[in-house]
């Protein structure tokens, strides 16, 4: 098995490091400004999304009143038309009643009456 070497001592120059560590700082900050800018976009897309769902709940909601309004309008419907059916049979009736009396006015009249 190969002896690991130890690493070799170096000496940085004090300017270097300070350097590095302003870059890596750097580095960080831009790391947490991004994380940040993230947080606040998927702050945003959330409060999109919920207002998209209470949009949509309410959507629901006017499609309902819309299906049961539908209803009573077609329960009206059938209403009149069974109404109309019954003022049909009624007006058959009353125009058969005229032509009856039409008829005895005619023979009353032919009669000499």
């Amino acid at each position: 098995m190969a002896r690991r070497r130890r690493p070799e001592a170096r000496f940085f120059r004090e300017a270097d490091v300070h350097a590095k560590i302003a870059e890596w700082q750097a580095a960080l900050a831009s790391r947490d400004a991004i994380i940040d800018q993230l947080q606040e976009h998927a702050a945003g897309l959330a409060s999109e999304r919920d207002q998209w769902r209470d949009y949509a709940k309410a959507i629901e909601g006017e499609r309902e009143e819309l299906k049961e309004q539908f209803r009573s309008l077609t329960v009206n419907a059938n209403l009149m038309v069974e109404r109309l059916d019954e003022y049909d049979r009624a007006n058959e009736a009353l125009e058969a009643e005229v032509e009856a009396l039409r008829a005895e006015i005619a023979r009353l009249k032919g009669s000499g009456g």
